[in-house]
Parts: structure tokens; C-alpha cells; sequence
């Protein structure tokens, strides 16, 4: 693995930092990471997509990286993204954070007052983890690779928490950062380049990733939510048995099995054609 900081330098200068001119689109997979994940069925799909994209919720469903070298692979002869996910937010606030998660013992409270307060061990557990995350990504990008960072999976952070997180990110982190907010007030953060949004009326611009997480869609109301996500500039189509979902029953990430059958691709085509 290629991580020197000379190599890190290069490769920021040669990968995209900045929005194209055009769409990324894919499906989402945060559990692209689990060595259950069906990549080969997802990999034939993102090539009928021009700017394919996939995501990865860094160690939550496991910690392989082949699906996502595979991609960069059989992508290297045009643009394409990966958004890498730096924590569960939503585990943290749901008190349901195991192996793999971020500061996996802090609930929402303390993990904005430690921020908040500038706490040195997890400053440095955060570093690592990004230092982990960039050395992971070089290893495997090409020259049209984008890459883009989320702070967080549905953060419920302070503003000074989030600024103080954003601070500490940069110093390992030279592309470009997502904010995925549940906060209302939010609206646009300047510190990162893209917003997400994962309600089914988002307020598109070049800026905004937009994704379908946790709303199930019929074929109906796919073709609505492209509609609505067209001027966006990274769209990602979420899809529950892409993630492990198929009851009301919560299961681990780490112990559910994944599809990405016929009844899905229908389901997609709808949505990307």
C-alpha cells in the first residue's frame, strides 16, 4: 500500500477535486465493505450507468476492500466516484454502534461534547481512522477516480462540534467532504463541497448528493424521485435488500446476507432509465 505523504500529494493533484460537469450516479452500497456483498451483480449493473458511483460505510458491514478496487478497476477509462463514509451516526444515536464503528461507546451527547471540547485521544482516533481511510482509497484509486468523504452517516453534531471535526479530517484528508445533517437549520455548511440529503424532495444543486436511504420506493414513485433528483450532482438509489433489510427486524450489519436480484434491477431500471 502506497500511503507516503509525497505519494498522497501527487495523486491529489491528479484525482478530481472538484464537481464535474455533469452527474455521478449509482446505487447505494454502503455495504459494499462486507465480504457478503453481491459485487458482481452490482459491478455488471453501474457499467450501463455513464458516471457510475458506489459508497462504503467505513467498517460498519466489514472491512474488505476488493468490490470497490474491483470498480476503480474496470472503471479506470472514465470518471467515476466513491464516497467513503467516516461513521455510523445513525448507530450512534440508535446506541446500537459494534465492531468497526467509530468511538463506538459515545452516545450522541458525548460524542458532541468531546468534539466540542477538543478531546486529544479522539482527535487522534479520528486521525487514525482517516489516515486508514486516504491510504485505503490511493491504494486502490485511478486517475479518474473522485473521491469524497462524509463526516458522518445522519450527524447530529453542534456546529462547533462539526467544525472542530471538519479541522481535524483536513489534516489527513486533501479532497473533497460531505455533510449528511439531520439538523433543519443547517442549510448549506461552507466547510465541506457537497450537502446530502436523504429525504424524497431534496434541494438540488451541483453541491448536493442526494440518496433514497431508508425510503423503499415502488416503481411509481422511483420515476418521481428522479425527477426530483436530476439537477444533483451525485445521486445514489438506495434499495433495502442492498443492504441486508428484509423485515422491521433490526439485524447486526456484520450478520446480514445481501441481494441484488431481478426484482431490484426492475426496480432500478425504473429509476436511472
Amino acid at each position: 500500500m502506497r500511503s507516503s505523504k509525497w505519494y498522497g500529494a501527487i495523486l491529489a493533484s491528479c484525482l478530481l477535486l472538484t464537481t464535474p460537469g455533469y452527474a455521478f450516479e449509482g446505487l447505494s452500497t454502503f455495504s459494499s465493505m462486507s465480504p457478503k456483498f453481491p459485487c458482481k451483480k452490482v459491478l455488471n449493473y453501474l457499467d450501463k450507468l455513464p458516471h457510475p458511483a458506489m459508497n462504503a460505510l467505513w467498517g460498519t458491514f466489514g472491512e474488505d476492500l476488493s468490490c470497490l478496487a474491483k470498480f476503480t478497476a474496470r472503471n479506470q477509462h472514465r470518471e467515476h466516484l466513491i464516497q467513503i463514509i467516516l461513521s455510523n451516526e445513525s448507530c450512534r444515536f440508535f446506541n446500537r454502534c459494534k465492531k468497526g464503528e467509530l468511538a463506538r461507546g459515545l452516545g450522541v451527547k458525548s460524542y458532541n461534547a468531546r468534539l466540542a471540547n477538543g478531546d486529544l485521544q479522539l482527535a487522534d482516533e479520528i486521525r487514525f481512522r482517516v489516515r486508514e481511510i486516504r491510504e485505503a482509497a490511493e491504494a486502490i484509486a485511478t486517475s479518474k477516480t473522485t473521491l469524497v468523504l462524509s463526516i458522518g452517516l445522519e450527524d447530529r453534531l453542534s456546529n462547533l462540534a462539526a467544525n472542530n471535526l471538519v479541522t481535524i479530517i483536513k489534516t489527513e484528508w486533501p479532497y473533497d467532504l460531505v455533510r449528511n445533517s439531520l439538523s433543519s437549520t443547517i442549510g448549506v455548511d461552507p466547510r465541506v463541497s457537497y450537502m446530502e440529503s436523504h429525504g424524497l424532495r431534496p434541494d438540488c444543486s451541483a453541491r448536493t448528493i442526494a440518496n433514497n436511504d431508508g425510503n423503499v420506493l415502488s416503481p411509481a414513485s422511483a420515476k418521481q424521485y428522479r425527477k426530483r433528483t436530476r439537477d444533483c450532482g451525485v445521486v445514489f438509489f438506495w434499495l433495502p435488500r442492498l443492504q441486508g433489510i428484509s423485515s422491521q427486524k433490526f439485524v447486526r450489519p456484520r450478520k446480514r446476507h445481501f441481494r441484488f436480484d431481478s426484482g431490484d434491477v426492475l426496480l432500478a431500471d425504473r429509476f436511472f432509465k
